[in-house]
């Protein structure tokens, strides 16, 4: 064709009514190309107009001279002869390639009388983005349901204009005009919605992208965010060093960012709070050695967040959070892109909540107006999110770039951390479900039992070693007791508080510290979990009797005796509470010796496992100091076990069925109804439906009967289709003055079938109860969620709340359940891959006083130890909570600059999710206390009268409070 007249685009509708939405990656990739190829200065001077889009299936009167671009959404759509008369008429129709830049090639190999010159060759680019810009703004328009006010005529003059002056080398003019045009585009916007639209250009770090690929994202000067964890940043180092001072110097000129916060991406929805407050602590100092600032974003590769991240990560002083699982998982998306995410507590932190889009698809960039024209309509802050592998983007990307350097008519490209401190806040603050947030830990695990297993075993060691800090925060204090710190004066001679510091676990108790760092380890995917599991459970109880070796002569009047007297029978017991609330522990010790049992502590005694039982109650960090006597009392003699499966106690009576060996149910005495039902089973999920073995019990015998223990041993077997799928023991048990029946389950010869997915396939636990109105709730990171869906990540407790009573399920730390009926639940006991044996230990109790701090005293260890010396009984309490809903763990010391011991800083928690005022007593008096962040910067004082302290607090509230100790 020796003339150009015109530049058409084919689409299947008028206009631009059935321009599409999603089509497959090769035609999406099509349809842009053959669009923005068409937008070459060459060709647009050639053809004296710009290009236009028109109906496929009704081509011009005239085609004479018109270069026509059938993309493959038309070809269905054309007339069968469309080709031939085309042909005749002397035009030329291209069907175009994925490539627009390969296309735009061939298009110009068709018009060789046509002479690209250098500039036209160099602004080709800017070319091809103006006319993606002049497309997405008019599906942006529809979207808005606005009619175009663009100038097409001048639009069109403009862009002649420019492409003359390019054809005439006058690179001058050609980016003045080019620049006119983009600006035109820009005011079309401006006319509907004149405030800005933000782009996020999001870079994901893995191991296998640090090398080329990052070199080249590198290089690219366009505004990107990396999310990365110090960790990541470390195999950076170790694999290229050239990319990582590149990095940094990419960060010293503010042409990208880092959103992170983690040294390591753990669990955390699998471990204990505690462990996500660790990693933050740990983090800014493993970004910090690397020599990068640690970032103000919080981000994260994998899943990992909960309804209530919001209180941590905003005390830890982000100034924003990615809410986007990257790699997996599900969190909640909101109406708006840019929220304020508030926990429970009330905390806030604005975070963007939205799906991002695929950066390498051509269908993220085909109708992107329209999901701006979305955005700009629905969102007070219009926000689109792109996330892609360093180097792996679609060319499309760059012409977005390209128009959001020239103009805000499509947004503008910007980092996450300027995008937190530019754009305004959200009107309203959004509290997110704890539902909305999932992920199949175990379908997305090769060894679904080791995790079962490790979560069980991380959450059983955290407890002890909580218990272990608030233990060696009061042996510091003691010890310090009698330090006198001077506080400094003002003008006027008034106090004034004097400047001091935390004191790190590693100082005041380097076996806790190194406890601390081997935790977290417990829940990788390592062969080695189990022996590490072994080895901090035996750290865990040495610190704990060097803990109570360090506070006998700390809360005894006499010193033990000499070494030699440590062989002789022991004089006495010390009995350790290190919770804040008041517990209730049974003591054992030899037959004829007996605590005294005169002391308001104590609460009953009797003969139990060949020796003698004796129930303490323990004030809220308090002890009980006891001589042993030779004579005792005991209290009854009511047997706590009967024959026939009978166990019972003053609170509650549980009948085990004695032809399957399950609780048939649990009641409390003088009650009506049956609170639960228990059973072990085997379950396989065949064409949808679940099928689940039956117990058959070959045993149920009485082991220990007593006024101050029942226990209750059955055997059997599970049979499943006709034969015996694993044999099982269950020791069910019941002490003297407790609101909980134990159950200790051991599952052996266990049969699998080839089905790995444990949701599937798997042993489980089934409780029942019988209303069908009862509220579940879960606790995870210590505060209460409603559990409204069907799989729930629990490691701890779980609570049916049945409006006039609770049950309560302790669940020893076994994660993960599933809620099959409105009235049933299933835990897992063991998954594929599992131990030969596996072995769990749970409770269920009725109406606990203290529900999550009894779960954590289930898996805990207890504190007592012998005495040698004799001493008078005493008891004492060392800190004390007027509240049942609130519980305080001692964080650290704290010291003045001269290393003397001035105060304490406190955890408190409200665990029930209502709002209340507290009174915390001290063992001493307080001259001030204040809030204070995980920065450890004070945010608001706190009301304190002699040695109390008042709080107030939120549903949920964790909050950390510095007591200053009166001079």
């Amino acid at each position: 064709m020796e003339k150009l007249n015109e530049l058409v685009f084919l689409l299947p509708d008028y206009e631009l009514e059935g321009f599409p939405r999603n089509l497959s990656e090769e035609r999406a990739a099509q349809v842009l190309s053959g669009w923005v190829a068409l937008w070459h200065p060459t060709l647009i001077c050639g053809a004296g107009r710009i290009p236009r889009w028109h109906q496929a299936s009704r081509l011009p009167s005239e085609l004479n001279s018109i270069l026509f671009v059938l993309p493959p959404i038309s070809r269905e759509v054309i007339s069968s002869s469309a080709a031939e008369d085309i042909s005749k008429a002397g035009a030329v129709m291209l069907e175009p390639s994925e490539s627009w830049r390969s296309f735009q090639s061939q298009i110009l190999a068709e018009f060789p009388q046509l002479e690209v010159n250098p500039l036209a060759t160099e602004l080709a680019t800017e070319f091809a983005a103006l006319g993606y810009a002049f497309l997405q703004v008019q599906l942006m328009t529809r979207q808005l349901r606005y009619t175009s006010n663009l100038d097409v005529p001048l639009f069109e003059e403009q862009v002649l204009k420019a492409t003359e002056a390019t054809l005439a080398n006058d690179k001058e003019a050609a980016e003045s005009l080019l620049q006119s045009c983009f600006d035109s585009l820009g005011q079309e916007r401006d006319h509907y919605y004149s405030n800005d639209a933000y782009i996020l250009d999001i870079t994901l770090l893995a191991e296998t992208t640090l090398g080329k690929s990052l070199e080249r994202q590198l290089a690219d000067p366009a505004l990107t965010t990396f999310v990365a964890s110090a960790s990541m940043l470390r195999r950076l180092k170790e694999k290229s060093e050239k990319n990582l001072e590149h990095l940094k110097s990419r960060l010293a000129e503010s042409s990208c960012c880092i959103a992170g916060g983690l040294d390591t991406e753990g669990p955390w929805p699998l471990l204990p709070k505690d462990s996500a407050v660790r990693a933050l602590y740990q983090a800014p100092k493993a970004y910090r050695a690397l020599g990068v600032e640690p970032p103000s974003v919080f981000a994260r590769m994998s899943y990992g967040l909960g309804a209530d991240s919001a209180s941590l990560l905003s005390r830890f002083g982000f100034r924003g959070a990615l809410l986007i699982p990257f790699t997996g998982g599900k969190y909640p998306t909101s109406n708006q892109a840019k929220i304020s995410w508030e926990s429970h507590d009330g905390i806030r932190i604005p975070a963007v909540a939205c799906e991002p889009m695929d950066a390498q698809s051509a269908n993220s960039f085909l109708a992107f107006g329209w999901t701006l024209g979305e955005s700009l309509d629905r969102h007070h802050v219009p926000t689109v999110v792109f996330a892609h592998w360093p180097g792996k983007t679609s060319e499309f990307l760059v012409l977005l770039q390209i128009v959001s350097a020239r103009t805000p008519a499509l947004g503008r490209f910007t980092l996450a951390d300027r995008y937190f401190d530019e754009t305004s806040s959200p009107y309203h603050h959004e509290r997110l479900e704890q539902s909305a947030f999932s992920f199949n830990w175990l379908a997305e695990s090769e060894r679904p039992a080791h995790i079962v297993e490790s979560a069980k075993q991380t959450l059983a060691i955290q407890c002890q070693a909580r218990s272990l800090q608030n233990v060696a925060n009061l042996i510091w204090q003691l010890k310090n007791l009698k330090v006198k710190a001077e506080w400094p004066q003002d003008e006027k001679g008034q106090p004034l508080p004097p400047s001091y510091s935390p004191v790190p676990v590693a100082q005041f108790s380097p076996p806790l510290a190194n406890i601390f760092d081997s935790l977290d380890k417990l829940l990788s995917d390592s062969e080695q979990s189990g022996a590490l599991h072994e080895d901090l459970k035996a750290a865990c109880d040495l610190l704990s009797k060097r803990s109570m070796e360090s506070l006998v002569p700390l809360l005894t009047k006499k010193r033990e005796e000499s070494s030699e007297s440590h062989n002789s029978v022991p004089a006495g017991k010390l009995i350790f509470n290190p919770r804040s609330n008041p517990v209730r522990v049974p003591v054992a010790s030899q037959l004829n010796q007996a605590l005294n049992s005169d002391e308001s502590w104590h609460f009953a005694t009797g003969p139990a496992e060949q020796g003698r039982l004796t129930c303490v109650d323990l004030p809220s960090m308090g002890f009980v100091v006891s001589p042993y006597s030779n004579s005792a009392v005991t209290s009854d003699k009511i047997a706590l076990a009967e024959n026939g499966g009978l166990l019972r106690n003053e609170f509650l009576e549980v009948q085990i069925d004695p032809q399957r060996g399950h609780i048939r149910s649990l009641h409390v005495p003088a009650t009506r109804g049956n609170r639960l039902s228990v059973m072990i089973a085997y379950r396989e999920k065949k064409d949808g439906k679940f099928e689940h073995s039956e117990m058959v019990a070959t045993s149920v015998k009485t082991l220990e009967a007593t006024n101050m223990l029942g226990r209750i041993r059955a055997e059997g077997k599970l049979q499943w289709r006709g034969k015996s799928v694993a044999n099982f023991a269950i020791e069910y048990e019941v002490e003297r003055g407790t609101r909980i029946i134990s159950a200790d389950i051991s599952l052996s010869n266990m049969q699998f079938t080839d089905e790995q997915n444990p949701w599937l396939s798997a042993f489980i636990l089934r409780v029942a109860w019988p209303n069908d109105a009862a509220n579940l709730r879960i606790f995870p990171d210590g505060r209460p969620a409603p559990w409204s869906g069907s799989k729930a990540v629990a490691a701890d407790l779980i609570e049916i709340d049945e409006a006039n009573y609770q049950t309560h399920y302790l669940t020893g730390g076994l994660a993960f359940h599933n809620r099959q009926e409105m009235r049933i639940l299933e835990t897992l006991l063991a998954a594929p891959g599992a131990a030969a044996n596996v072995q769990h230990r749970v409770g269920f109790a009725v109406d606990l006083p203290y529900p999550l701090a009894t779960s954590h005293q289930f898996l805990d260890s207890r504190f007592e130890c012998d005495l040698t010396a004799h001493n008078p009984a005493a008891s004492g309490w060392l800190v004390n909570v007027d509240s049942k809903n609130v519980h305080v763990d001692l964080e650290c010391p704290l010291q003045d600059d001269q290393g003397r011991t001035i105060g304490i800083r406190i955890l408190v928690s409200e665990l029930q999710g209502k709002s209340t005022t507290a009174a915390v007593q001290f063992f001493r008096d307080v001259a001030e206390a204040s809030r204070v962040d995980f920065a450890g910067s004070k945010t608001s004082r706190v009301t304190t009268k002699s040695d109390t302290l008042t709080v107030a607090l939120r549903g949920g509230e964790q909050s950390l409070i510095d007591v200053l100790w009166q001079s």
